[in-house]
């Protein structure tokens, strides 16, 4: 996971710098098409997922946890710590939350690029 969160912020800056990049050439048009497809890209992602989930929880979450944790550590036994400091409830509460946020931040993402695409079309 650490070498995650430096690979996530490169990406973040890479797609600001382009999404500005966009902007400052007059190609107003183009970023809000970027932004409007990246979210749709998101949630088509989301929804593939959530029907995987609905079918077949136990491989996505077999399949989940071999990306996160290749080694195969992420197998506890139902009495260890971590599982009951975390139990299920705490784990679909933050999924909630993290798909609660990630909808949040995709709708601002769709609203942002009609509207830069709507600019740009109109000069």
């Amino acid at each position: 996971m650490g070498a995650a969160v430096p690979a996530a912020a490169g990406a973040a800056a890479l797609g600001l710098a382009a999404l500005g990049a966009l902007i400052a050439r007059d190609r107003r048009a183009a970023a809000g098409k970027a932004l409007m497809a990246a979210p749709a890209l998101v949630i088509a992602a989301f929804a593939v997922l959530g029907l995987w989930g609905a079918l077949d929880f136990n491989g996505l979450f077999g399949a989940f946890h071999a990306v996160l944790f290749p080694q195969g550590n992420w197998t506890f036994s139902w009495d260890s710590l971590l599982i009951s400091m975390y139990p299920l409830a705490f784990w679909m509460g933050m999924a909630g939350t993290w798909l609660i946020a990630t909808g949040c931040v995709a709708i601002l993402s769709l609203v942002a690029g009609r509207r830069l695409a709507r600019r740009g079309s109109s000069r």
